[in-house]
């Protein structure tokens, strides 16, 4: 609370003595005019002594009018054999696709020229990706 006063007639701060300035802006301090300085560490001081009281009753009827969200359709798990993307732009839910992770091309040259090669070529590429089909992610491997 900032106090008015007259400006002929110099305060005194009621806690440190100090003569409060033309300038500066006397405070009221429980009946008691102090300095700002004063009045910023006595504030301090009794913010620290006093235990912080929470209304909680006040807050639950603050919170009860606050209506949850409501689901419009219950979740359904996705049919089985469909994937969800785990991307968060895309989120398809569905069939993935299937795509192989060796060329059937390769193989069969790899096989005319160089047969061990294309042993290892037919070992290490065979199977398939699941990819999503809208986004391109690659999902898991087969």
């Amino acid at each position: 609370m900032i106090v008015k006063r007259n400006l002929e007639d110099p305060e005194s701060c009621s806690n440190c003595g100090d003569k409060i300035g033309r300038l500066e802006t006397p405070h009221l301090w429980k009946q008691h005019i102090v300095c700002e300085n004063c009045y910023d560490r006595l504030s301090a001081a009794e913010a620290r002594k006093m235990p912080v009281e929470i209304d909680y009753a006040g807050m639950a009827d603050e919170i009860s009018h606050i209506e949850k969200p409501r689901r419009s359709q219950p979740i359904t798990p996705p049919p089985k054999g469909s994937i969800i993307c785990p991307n968060p732009a895309c989120g398809y839910i569905g069939p993935p696709k299937k795509v192989a992770k060796g060329s059937c091309l390769i193989a069969f040259i790899l096989f005319l020229f160089f047969i061990i090669p294309a042993i290892f070529y037919m070992i290490f590429f065979s199977g398939y990706r699941i990819i999503c089909p809208r986004c391109g992610l690659q999902i898991r491997e087969q």
